[in-house]
């Protein structure tokens, strides 16, 4: 008998999750509040669903009768899995855990609980008089919303002047209006990919990120395995672990990231679900050979799966910065292809115009993937295709 698997989306960032699970031979339906998401095409089902609305997934899902609900590189919908599948009685996280994965506030509180490091916090409510004394002597520091993702409505506030527009943006960017003020943590960032095995957190892989910087922190490179010491990868390790098992996560996956300071790793923030970027459906893969999207739907059906690693290499992913007024177009990069392993990703239509600075993940067009036997070998294939593609745009 197949597998029935929901998935809960059709956006690219679920094209990985549609695709492996029809290779295992699993029967597939999908969700999504947009008939013409390009994963809607491959579903062997599709159901006009707002996958943000817990109660319509889990009509859905009543329908379907799925033996597996999922969804990767998304934080808000692992509210609509956990909901479903508990009430299904389908493998899952607690929707207590999936509130703590997706609701900064609840985070961080569950993060103070267990006594992790984090940097200073504070929230404000959606309609709360903002007391100006707790900002002081604390700039410059970060503003974002309570329950957003992919860098959208986060910023960096150097002083008054900008403070009030920042939480303007962040409330914006927030479904309940709530803001985060927190302090700004200097360091250099790391992401780390954990699966749950036996109801314990097993790290799999530490990234290194690059970000754009202030004041919008968009990501524009990753890179796998980490550059960082033994000691200090012992310390993100168990520092990742503890996040997870804070906001109790105990199935499935979680993507934990990391500030290394010159006091340590802190807590950045988690989600209970596969990390995005490519890290997880690309570069885990290239540098581990561990398969994580397979591993997501064989614990949503209940099956065993295998995060033993069994190759070890050098992954990266570039998200190209270019000029403004740049139109996107098909690039043949066949003369680097055949020489280096590359891939591309298109982002965004061809003929997309690139409009200005990128403020959010959501405004980079390309991806350049790579892999190699060194972390030099990485970088010079990885430049030499960045700089040939922006080139030819």
């Amino acid at each position: 008998m197949e597998d029935r698997i929901l998935v809960l989306g059709a956006s690219i960032l679920q094209l990985p999750l549609i695709k492996e699970a029809k290779k295992m031979g699993c029967y597939v339906g999908v969700c999504d509040i947009n008939p013409n998401a390009v994963g809607v095409s491959l579903a062997d089902e599709f159901f006009e669903t707002d996958i943000f609305n817990e109660e319509q997934v889990y009509e859905t899902a009543k329908k379907f009768l799925p033996n597996g609900i999922c969804t990767i590189g998304t934080d808000f919908p692992v509210r609509s899995v956990a909901f479903s599948c508990n009430k299904l009685g389908l493998p899952s996280i607690t929707y207590e855990a999936a509130i703590n994965s997706t609701d900064k506030n609840k985070m961080i509180e569950a993060f103070n609980n267990a006594k992790l490091s984090v940097p200073w916090h504070y929230t404000i409510d959606g309609n709360s008089k903002i007391d100006l004394s707790i900002t002081d002597n604390k700039f410059p520091c970060i503003v974002k919303p309570v329950d957003s993702s992919g860098s959208r409505g986060v910023s960096l506030v150097k002083n008054y002047d900008d403070f009030f527009n920042a939480i303007e943006v962040a409330r914006n960017f927030s479904k309940n209006g709530q803001v985060i003020i927190e302090e700004f943590l200097v360091g250099r960032e790391v992401s780390v990919e954990v699966f749950c095995q036996n109801k314990k957190p097993v790290v799999l892989q530490i990234t290194d990120k690059i970000t754009s910087g202030a004041p919008h922190f968009v990501e524009l490179e990753h890179y796998e395995p980490t550059h960082f010491d033994s000691d200090t990868i012992e310390k993100i390790s168990d520092l990742a672990i503890n996040a997870v098992s804070a906001c109790g996560i105990t199935e499935g996956p979680a993507h934990v990231e990391i500030i290394v300071t010159t006091n340590g790793p802190k807590l950045v923030e988690l989600g209970a679900r596969l990390g995005g970027d490519f890290i997880t459906t690309n570069l885990v893969p290239l540098s581990t050979g561990i398969n994580m999207v397979k591993n997501v739907i064989l614990h949503s059906i209940g099956k065993d799966f295998e995060l033993n690693s069994t190759t070890s290499r050098y992954a990266g992913v570039i998200f190209p910065i270019f000029p403004v007024g740049s139109r996107i177009s098909e690039v043949d990069l066949t003369d680097i292809f055949n020489k280096c392993d590359i891939s591309i990703k298109y982002l965004k239509p061809i003929g997309y115009e690139v409009k200005g600075k990128y403020e959010s993940s959501g405004d980079r067009p390309m991806a350049i993937i790579s892999s190699g036997e060194s972390r030099e070998e990485l970088n010079f294939r990885l430049k030499n295709a960045e700089k040939n593609l922006i080139s030819r745009i």
